[in-house]
C-alpha cells in the first residue's frame, strides 16, 4: 500500500514540498486553489493569504471538495503534515492529478516571510524579545503552538532542563499563533515545535521537532558551560 501510494506521488510530482518550490508553484497559479486543512479556529487566527478553510477534523468536509476541479493543482498545509498527507491520499485516490503539502505548515509560511492574514497583535514585539534573551545565563526559546500535538510531548523535556538548571538557564516560550510578526522577522522558525538556545543574545543552537531533543539540549547546554 505504501509503495503504491509512493508511487502514485511520483508521477503526479505531488508530495510533501519545500516552501520555495510551494511559494513558486502557487505563483505560477493565476487563481491558486490553497486549502488550509486546520480548524476553523487556528484558520480564524492567521493563515495564508486567499487559503480556504476546510477543517477536516469535522464530518463533512468532503462536500467542500467537491467543488474543485480534479485538473488543477491543489495546495495544502497545516501545521505539520499528518493532517496534510491524510487529505493528499485522499485527494489523489479520488482523481486529483496535482497535490501539493506545504512541508513545515504554517508556521514555515510565516517564518520564511511570505504574506499572511493574521487577526491578532503580537503579544511579543521584537524588541521585547531582544530583551528576554538579553542574559548573562543561557536562554532557551521554546517556539510552539499550542494546537500542537509534537509541541505538548516537548513541554515536560523543557521543564526538566528548567528544574535541573534552576538559575542557570532561562526558558522562554512564544505561541507562534500570537507572534506571528515576531516570526516573520527572527526567520529561525520553519515548523513546531521549534528550540532555540541564545548566549548573550547569540544563537548557539537550534532544533526543529522532538527526536532525541533531551539529548541534544543536553549537549548543547555542555558546549555552552565548557566555553565559559
Amino acid at each position: 500500500m505504501l509503495l503504491a501510494t509512493v508511487a502514485v506521488l511520483a508521477q503526479t510530482g505531488s508530495g510533501i514540498i519545500g516552501i520555495d518550490s510551494f511559494a513558486t508553484k502557487l505563483q505560477r497559479r493565476p487563481q491558486p486553489r490553497i486549502l488550509d486543512v486546520r480548524t476553523k479556529e487556528e484558520y480564524a487566527i492567521n493563515h495564508v493569504t486567499n487559503a480556504v478553510n476546510v477543517d477536516v477534523s469535522q464530518p463533512g468536509y468532503e462536500e467542500q471538495l467537491k467543488a474543485l476541479p480534479k485538473t488543477e493543482p491543489v495546495f495544502i498545509y497545516a501545521i505539520n503534515n499528518a493532517r496534510t498527507t491524510k487529505l493528499a491520499k485522499q485527494l489523489l485516490a479520488g482523481g486529483f492529478n496535482e497535490v501539493y503539502e506545504l512541508q513545515g505548515g504554517i508556521a514555515n509560511w510565516i517564518g520564511s516571510g511570505y504574506p499572511y492574514f493574521s487577526s491578532v497583535a503580537n503579544k511579543t514585539s521584537v524588541s521585547e524579545f531582544d530583551k528576554q534573551i538579553d542574559e548573562k545565563i543561557p536562554v532557551l526559546v521554546d517556539f510552539y503552538s499550542r494546537y500542537c500535538g509534537l509541541c505538548k510531548k516537548a513541554r515536560p523535556v523543557v521543564d526538566s532542563f528548567q528544574n535541573v538548571y534552576a538559575g542557570k538557564l532561562k526558558v522562554v516560550a512564544i505561541d507562534i499563533n500570537d507572534n506571528p510578526g515576531l516570526i516573520a522577522r527572527l526567520g529561525v522558525v520553519h515548523a513546531v515545535p521549534t528550540f532555540v538556545l541564545y548566549n548573550n543574545e547569540k544563537l548557539l543552537w537550534q532544533k526543529t521537532g522532538i527526536d532525541t531533543l533531551q539529548e541534544d539540549l543536553r549537549q548543547a547546554l555542555v558546549k555552552v558551560n565548557a566555553a565559559k
